[in-house]
C-alpha cells in the first residue's frame, strides 16, 4: 500500500526511513503488545473466547 501512495524519493518515503532509523516500528509493536497483555489481565486473563461467553 505504501508504494501506491508514495513517490520514490518523496517526502513520505523520507519520513518513513527516518521513523525506521529510530526504531519506531519496534516501539509501536511493543506498545501494542503491552496494551494487549494489560487488556487480557484486566479481563481476568481470559482470551477472546471468554469475552464472547459474557455477552
Amino acid at each position: 500500500m505504501r508504494e501506491a501512495v508514495s513517490s520514490p524519493g518523496g517526502t513520505t518515503v523520507a519520513a518513513i526511513r527516518e521513523l525506521e532509523r529510530h526504531g519506531v516500528r519496534a516501539a509501536l509493536m511493543a506498545a501494542i503488545e503491552a496494551a494487549h497483555a494489560r487488556s487480557v489481565a484486566l479481563g481476568g486473563g481470559a482470551g477472546p473466547d471468554h469475552a464472547r461467553d459474557r455477552t
